[in-house]
This record gives C-alpha cells, structure tokens and sequence, in this order.
C-alpha cells in the first residue's frame, strides 16, 4: 500500500493536518472523494466533524484500502465496507466523486 497524499473537508473547512504522507504538489493528480462511517465508526472520523461524513483530497489511483487508512477502519471481516453503494475489493481505485462507507459488521439497533 503506498502513502497517499490526503486532506479532509469538514464544517470548519479543508484540514491539512490530516494527512498520514505527502507527495509533492504536481506528482500526481487529485481528486475528491467522501468517506461515510455509520455507527460505532463514527468515533473514527476526525475531531469537530459535522455529521458522518468527510471529504478528501487523495491521488488518482488511490484504492478504498488506501481511503479508510486514515481512520483506522478494520479491513477485515468485522467491517462492512462498500464504494457507492456496492461491495468491491479494497484495492479497487476510487474516483473522483466516490464514496465509500463503513460500518461495523455487527451494529447493535
């Protein structure tokens, strides 16, 4: 998995401090895409964040594995993990747009 260049957008405005690596400017093209936690996930999204959802600055070619890194998502079975909606492998690329949404595979109601 290679580090991605990262930034999120919440109620306050674009975050820079949220990033786990850098790529330099003009490396790659970026793109934004929307990270959804529901339920118990949603102690995962960064602090002050309005609501469940996030988005994100991240470089083509980025692989929903790589969108959910910053959040600490299991990335196994304990997880439902979808990209738009439908079930894909975690290194399918996302694109531009995207949104891809976690939830605990076993949530209390």
């Amino acid at each position: 998995m290679s580090t991605n260049w990262y930034s999120y957008t919440n109620s306050q405005g674009p975050n820079r401090g949220y990033n786990p690596g850098c790529l330099a400017s003009g490396e790659r093209e970026f793109m934004k895409v929307y990270v959804k936690l529901i339920a118990t996930y949603r102690g995962h999204l960064p602090p002050n964040t309005s609501g469940d959802t996030v988005a994100l600055e991240v470089a083509s070619n980025t692989s929903v594995a790589e969108v959910l890194a910053p959040f600490n998502i299991p990335l196994d079975d304990r997880s439902v993990i979808v990209l738009n909606g439908l079930s894909v492998d975690l290194d399918k690329p996302v694109s531009d747009g995207d949104t891809v949404t976690a939830f605990s595979a076993i949530a209390g109601g």
